[in-house]
């Protein structure tokens, strides 16, 4: 049977949270899971209500972990347990860091009877990291692994290149760390909203969305909403992710280490990606979609043009915008000097010219 260590941040979405828990456990029957979930000092329950519930760990935060911070508290226990017992981020930055992350987490105590055991965490054979709010299909992370055996071959996390079994066609050159997304789509079932990313430019920081099947870009998927063509691909590679549905080799995911802690709540997972690749890592996202998950609207955000330009000003460098450190930090790291320096000032000047 196959092992998960699921991760995910929660913040005051009891129902949600519980049902995301719950899907994945039902749903993949051939999948034995663990969870350590991270919760921002919730006030509904949510904590309790996932203490509750067997093989979960709940960690804490203080209330201003967000996104980021939150994961990390999960992560940093994931890797004490899996025997990286630094947890350390991915970044050797001294910025400061006011979130609960960078202090000792918390432990459930009512969580401790159902923890996974740690002579046990060593044979998992992936980390997934996944967003609470997603509505998983029955089945679907048993069909993301099982897709990517039939298209690269048994033991798939693991093998080298592989051939496609039953065809000639070769299959990608897949390392033994190989991640797998899962795409998520929105209500109607057909819509893409979150996946792979793939960059448009090594020098500009522009990108599509994209899951395998449909298109290069997320404009071109939006548009094409009929489903996969005879042709289409049933994975196909990127750059990085959003981490609304990954799956990474464990020993890769111990090897990498956690999130950078110079993020606060966006990035992040953007930033994690090219962690694991630097690490050896290769991304590959599926034609099949893992569960509903709705795009985020831009409206009320710092891209708002409806909003005053002073509005927009103040909320792009809160921290669920995207605060011009934490953006020069992205851009240098992922891309280069020049690039961070033109383009952390760009949208600044969006907002001035109206855009």
């Amino acid at each position: 049977m196959i092992k998960i260590l699921a991760l995910a941040t929660c913040y005051n979405r009891k129902e949600k949270t519980v049902s995301a828990v719950n899907r994945l456990v039902s749903g993949n029957p051939g999948i034995s899971f663990d969870f350590i979930i991270a919760d921002d000092n919730s006030t509904d329950g949510t904590a309790q209500a996932l203490s509750g519930i067997p093989d979960v760990k709940v960690m804490f935060g203080d209330g201003n972990s967000y996104y980021t911070g939150g994961m990390r508290i999960a992560m940093a226990e994931a890797l004490s347990q899996l025997g990286d017992t630094s947890g350390k981020s991915g970044s050797e930055s001294s910025a400061p860091a006011s979130h609960a992350s960078d202090s000792p987490a918390s432990e459930s105590p009512a969580s401790d009877s159902s923890a996974p055991d740690s002579t046990a965490l060593v044979a998992y054979d992936y980390v997934m990291l996944f967003n609470d709010d997603v509505e998983f299909y029955e089945g679907s992370i048993e069909g993301l692994i099982g897709k990517a055996e039939d298209t690269f071959g048994k033991g798939a996390a693991y093998d080298g290149m592989t051939q496609q079994r039953g065809t000639e066609e070769a299959a990608p050159e897949r390392p033994e760390a190989t991640i797998l997304v899962g795409p998520t789509c929105e209500a109607d079932g057909v819509t893409f909203s979150y996946g792979g990313v793939k960059r448009k430019s090594n020098f500009k920081p522009k990108f599509w969305r994209i899951k395998a099947g449909e298109g290069q870009g997320y404009e071109m998927i939006q548009s094409s909403a009929a489903g996969n063509g005879s042709d289409a691909k049933k994975f196909v590679e990127v750059d990085t992710f959003n981490a609304n549905c990954v799956l990474i080799p464990t020993e890769l995911f111990v090897k990498t280490g956690n999130m950078d802690k110079v993020y606060n709540h966006s990035l992040g997972d953007f930033d994690y990606g090219y962690m694991l690749r630097k690490k050896g890592g290769r991304i590959y996202v599926s034609d099949e979609y893992v569960g509903i998950c709705p795009f985020n609207s831009n409206k009320g955000t710092w891209e708002d043009k409806s909003l005053k330009r002073s509005e927009r000003f103040k909320k792009k460098e809160s921290i669920k915008g995207v605060p011009f450190g934490e953006f020069f930090h992205y851009l240098l790291k992922n891309y280069n000097i020049l690039t961070a320096i033109i383009y952390s000032f760009s949208p600044y000047v969006r907002i001035l010219i109206g855009r």
